[in-house]
């Protein structure tokens, strides 16, 4: 049985209609967008720099991009800090913030195949500002 009557529309003028929320997806069926590559094309930063010719040097400089494509900064170098490697980000200006200054770890960081961008693993850009700040007393640059 239908929820309206022929020639009558199931929600009145005027009134809003509620978007049914789509199920929850495991974000490795999920196609990217297009400013991404595939999950599947993707590796950490840290699995990139464990293989025999890839170097550090490489990546520093390159843009970092959030899943959606969005360029948000760039690798300004490799840090370390008690034994734990970072990488320091660069983050770009954007109406509702100056730029600043993280670190984020090596996992949360991913290279592409075909791709010039470095990918972090965040859900939005707000979720960079609460990433740590970068406090070159604190830090040891790797080369």
């Amino acid at each position: 049985m239908s929820d309206s009557l022929p020639g009558i529309p199931a929600t009145p003028p005027g009134a809003v209609e509620t978007p049914s929320r789509p199920p929850v997806q495991d974000p490795a069926d999920v196609a990217p967008s297009a400013g991404a590559p595939a999950l599947a094309d993707q590796e950490t930063v840290s699995a990139y720099l464990e293989k025999e010719g890839s170097a550090r040097r490489d990546l520093v400089g390159r843009p970092v991009a959030t899943p959606s494509g969005e360029i948000v900064g760039k690798i300004s170098e490799f840090v370390v800090r008690s034994g734990v490697d970072y990488a320091h980000l660069s983050l770009q200006r954007t109406a509702d913030s100056a730029p600043r200054e993280v670190v984020v770890s090596l996992d949360r960081l991913h290279v592409a195949s075909g791709s010039e961008a470095v990918l972090i693993d965040v859900k939005d850009r707000r979720e960079l500002e609460d990433l740590p700040r970068y406090d070159p007393g604190n830090f040891q640059t790797v080369r």
